[in-house]
């Protein structure tokens, strides 16, 4: 592999950290001396610590969802109307972790109608375009269809642990399939996280069978 200059961007997936960092901290809540909610932002705050320390990038973006429905809403109506709405709690964080990352100077991406997975993987792909190495941080598996030569993903699983995903990492947790090959798993099985049918009678391992054998 080779580098644009050492180049080296850190991508963070901030929702999904921040979600994670909530439901991951076991209560009693951890609060500010007013007593508001602060567990994903505490949470989310040392695992931004800890991976920087880690993997010492020198560029730094964070997205985030926005309220306004995406695109995909109105292409299937469907999308995501299985979800709960999150907790008020939950939502308060989101503020706060602006407040941090705006601390640390780092630039903040976010697009009425878009999801931050599509500015990650806008952004993912431009920086492979000019050869720049590129670490998605995140806790959503789907992510993980856009590991790539310059591409990987520090996947969160809580409680600080993180696992590196290359190509090779990608193909053995899914049995022989390619990053490319992902999106084929999903729209075989669905994904019921939104809502999202698949061909009946066929989950995770017989698809990973069917696109390996065909």
């Amino acid at each position: 592999m080779q580098s644009n200059n050492e180049k080296q961007l850190l991508v963070i997936d901030g929702h999904a950290l921040v979600h994670r960092s909530f439901h991951g901290i076991p209560r009693p809540m951890i609060t500010r001396s007013t007593g508001q909610e602060v567990r994903g932002a505490y949470g989310f705050l040392n695992t931004l610590i800890k991976t920087i320390h880690e993997w010492n990038p020198t560029h730094v973006a964070l997205t985030f969802d926005t309220p306004k429905p995406t695109f995909r809403r109105q292409e299937f109506s469907a999308y995501q109307t299985n979800r709960t709405k999150s907790e008020p709690e939950l939502i308060q964080q989101f503020p706060i972790v602006k407040e941090i990352v705006e601390a640390f100077d780092i630039t903040i991406l976010e697009l009425p109608g878009f999801e931050a997975d599509d500015l990650i993987g806008t952004i993912a792909l431009n920086a492979e375009q000019n050869k720049i190495n590129t670490y998605i941080l995140t806790g959503d598996s789907d992510i993980l269809q856009l590991v790539s030569d310059y591409t990987k993903v520090i996947m969160h699983t809580g409680s600080q642990n993180q696992k590196l995903y290359d190509e090779s990492a990608v193909i053995e947790r899914y049995d022989g399939i390619k990053p490319s090959q992902q999106t084929d798993i999903k729209g075989l099985q669905g994904d019921s996280s939104d809502n999202i049918p698949g061909v009946p009678g066929i989950g995770a391992k017989t698809a990973i069978k069917l696109i390996r054998d065909y």
